[in-house]
């Protein structure tokens, strides 16, 4: 497993990368909220990492000791749903095997 993330950018990457979706680059941060949470990826951690890089990479905000570790504790949880070790997990098993490890290349 990878270390884990130390700054909001790395971590919102690693957030993309673990979406499926072909043309991901271009996908506004909101579009990728939502498309992560239809694919049953918890809704909480999504919104709390899409507003803190929105906040830093768009809002012109800095990105404090404090944003941060919201930023990489809403990844962290993120990853731990997506991996079935925390109780956010999905129910239905659609987000998959854990953030970082899924590829492109859906039905978008």
């Amino acid at each position: 497993e990878p270390a884990p993330p130390e700054t909001v950018r790395e971590a919102w990457r690693r957030f993309r990368a673990s979406v499926p979706g072909r043309g991901k680059e271009s996908w506004t941060p909101g579009d990728l909220a939502r498309r992560a949470a239809d694919r049953g990826y918890p809704r909480g951690p999504v919104d709390a990492l899409t507003e803190a890089f929105r906040g830093i990479r768009y809002g012109n905000r800095p990105a404090t000791a404090d944003r941060r570790e919201r930023a990489l504790d809403a990844y962290d949880r993120l990853r731990r749903a997506l991996d079935g070790s925390d109780d956010d997990a999905p129910d239905d098993g659609s987000a998959g095997d854990g953030a970082g490890t899924r590829t492109g290349g859906g039905d978008d």
